[in-house]
C-alpha cells in the first residue's frame, strides 16, 4: 500500500488498478484548466504554511477529576510546521492566580491579563508547555501576542 496525492485528494492505494479507477473518475469531474488551477492553488498553499502565526499556537485546558478545589490541566503548544519557533508568547489570562503552585518558568502572570510562556524562550514545533492549576473558577487563556521570525 501507499499514500498517493492527487488533486488535494489523499487516497489508500492497494493497487495501481485502483489509482486508475479514482483518477479517471475525478478526471470526468474536472476540466483541464480546473486540474492545474486546483494543482497551483494546493502548491500556493503548500508554501504558505512555512510561515508562523497566531493560529499555530494551540490553548487547551480541561478540567482535571480531583475533589476540592477544582483542578484544571493547561497545554500550549507549538503546531507550525516551520524551523523558526515562535518566542516571547503572551497570553490573555485575567489576574491569573492558582491553590497550586505553578512553575514561573512554565507560565507566569506578569500583569492584570498578561501571562508569559515558558519563561519567554522559543516553543518549537511539536513542544508543549503544560501545567496544573487550582482555583474555583477556569480563566479563559486566549493567545495575546508572541514574536515570530
Amino acid at each position: 500500500m501507499r499514500l498517493v496525492s492527487f488533486m488535494s485528494l489523499h487516497f489508500l492505494v492497494a493497487s495501481d488498478a485502483g489509482l486508475e479507477r479514482r483518477c479517471k473518475s475525478l478526471a470526468n469531474m474536472l476540466s483541464p484548466d480546473e486540474m492545474v488551477q486546483r494543482i497551483q492553488y494546493t502548491n500556493r498553499r503548500i508554501l504558505a504554511t512555512n510561515v508562523c502565526t497566531n493560529k499555530d499556537i494551540s490553548i487547551f485546558q480541561g478540567r482535571d477529576t480531583s475533589s476540592g478545589i477544582p483542578q484544571y490541566i493547561v497545554q500550549i503548544s507549538n503546531t507550525c510546521l516551520s524551523d523558526c519557533a515562535p518566542s516571547d508568547i503572551h497570553v490573555f489570562c485575567g489576574w491569573f492566580a492558582s491553590a497550586l503552585l505553578v512553575n514561573p518558568n512554565t507560565f507566569r502572570r506578569i500583569g492584570f491579563n498578561d501571562c508569559l510562556v515558558n519563561g519567554g524562550k522559543p516553543l518549537r514545533h511539536g513542544d508543549i508547555v503544560r501545567f496544573e492549576y487550582a482555583n474555583s473558577f477556569m480563566y479563559a487563556l486566549r493567545f495575546k501576542s508572541a514574536k515570530f521570525c
